[in-house]
């Protein structure tokens, strides 16, 4: 079957529910919750992942769940409710002659392994679940992150929970924060779990691990087998980079900045941030000219850490001079920390977050 049933268009199947949209968040829908008294609308819908989420049921998934949901009935009747002419449910036979079950998604799936992304497509042969799934069940402010930006006063409550919708924080169930790497066309790239302590610094004790690893060699899927397969190779996109498709069609609206840390993105989205979109390299050696590429078109301008000797703001100021010429578009270094930040500061190797707030 070409098109999987999650395919629908998700926005269709909520008006054929009766779940009317309220109003528009960047690539959000915005509707009332069915599964509670909902009278500020909390329940998004994402057209463009074709998933959805309620921030205070903190429940979500694609268009088979939103069915299953809502109508309180189970995967088959759900599936038949949706497409009762194309579907039979109970077995399949693949193209290979194998026989092969239905995933507890609703189909059998398999992140691609081209190298590039891990967006999932519709395969008879497996039932391995892609990090699109992943993305949206994980999402919510219930990780040592989230608190910690509330506790410290960098952030409110409401700022963090816009900072979720906007960047689809994702959560662990040890506490971990995902910082998803979307990017331009809505591909998962990859996922980034970090721990944080209750001062809002990352925890020096649990080093950052991906999600393509915790899929390799942590889970399993029903038949025994990781996940991933080992040789399985995660593309790359700056954190935050989906944000862009909310403003293709008018680039002259807004600015793009560009640092090292997520944290830091996420933070000066709420503090410094009208009229700028927030991305991150998740890295000093990460920033470079294809992961520049996808901002083509907007005014963009870089704020490199700083650091005793001024390495970083010479590495990033390199790699922008010869995107401005690749890419026939200027890319603006800011020199900020550089001229203002004291020796002290240049030791810590503080950002522009640590300069803002003082």
């Amino acid at each position: 079957m070409k098109d999987s049933l999650n395919e629908i268009p998700i926005l269709d199947v909520a008006a054929r529910l009766g779940i009317d949209v309220v109003s528009s968040f960047g690539s959000s829908r915005k509707c009332r919750c069915f599964m509670h008294d909902d009278r500020h609308p909390s329940m998004n819908i994402w057209p463009g992942t074709n998933t959805w989420y309620c921030f205070v049921c903190q429940q979500g998934g694609s268009v088979i769940d939103l069915v299953m949901k809502y109508k309180d009935i189970d995967f088959v009747e759900a599936c038949r409710w949706l497409a009762p002419d194309r579907v039979g449910f109970s077995r399949h036979t693949s193209r290979s002659g194998r026989t092969a079950g239905w995933n507890a998604m609703g189909l059998c799936r398999l992140a691609e392994g081209n190298g590039r992304s891990l967006k999932v497509r519709e395969t008879s042969d497996a039932e391995n679940g892609g990090l699109e799934s992943y993305v949206t069940r994980s999402m919510g402010r219930d990780n040592e992150f989230c608190r910690a930006m509330v506790q410290t006063g960098m952030l409110s409550k409401e700022q963090v929970e816009r900072a979720v919708e906007r960047y689809r924080l994702g959560s662990t169930r040890d506490g971990g924060v995902i910082f998803w790497q979307i990017d331009s066309e809505q591909r998962v790239m990859e996922g980034k779990v970090m721990h944080y302590m209750a001062n809002g610094h990352r925890s020096k004790e649990r080093k950052p691990v991906t999600v393509s690893w915790i899929m390799k060699h942590k889970m399993k899927g029903e038949d025994g087998k990781p996940l991933l397969p080992p040789t399985w190779k995660a593309g790359r996109c700056l954190f935050g980079e989906h944000l862009l498709a909310d403003h293709q069609g008018g680039k002259d609206d807004v600015s793009v900045a560009v640092v090292e840390s997520e944290k830091t993105a996420v933070v000066c989205s709420e503090l410094l941030g009208e009229r700028m979109i927030w991305l991150a390299t998740g890295g000093k050696s990460n920033l470079s000219i294809d992961s520049l590429r996808p901002l083509k078109g907007f005014k963009v301008i870089i704020f490199p850490d700083t650091d005793p000797d001024g390495k970083t703001y010479a590495l990033w100021s390199r790699i922008a001079r010869q995107a401005s010429k690749e890419l026939s578009q200027p890319f603006y270094v800011s020199d900020i920390l550089e001229r203002c930040a004291s020796a002290d500061q240049k030791a810590n190797k503080i950002d522009i977050i640590d300069d803002a707030i003082g």
